[in-house]
């Protein structure tokens, strides 16, 4: 079974700790996603989701 879970970052910059983090748990960057605008009040939003090592 594979196992997916997408956390949502408020800064590009979060990105590579997040990363980071979730691969010693034994989790791989799956997908990346950026919405939004950046000039406005919303900002971006960006959503990375992670797979499971063993489901490669």
């Amino acid at each position: 079974m594979k196992e997916y879970v997408c956390v949502q970052v408020d800064h590009h910059n979060k990105v590579p700790e997040l990363i980071q983090e979730y691969q010693k748990k034994g989790w791989r960057l799956h997908t990346y996603q950026a919405t939004g605008w950046a000039n406005y009040a919303m900002g971006t939003i960006i959503t990375c989701c992670l797979k499971k090592e063993d489901d490669y």
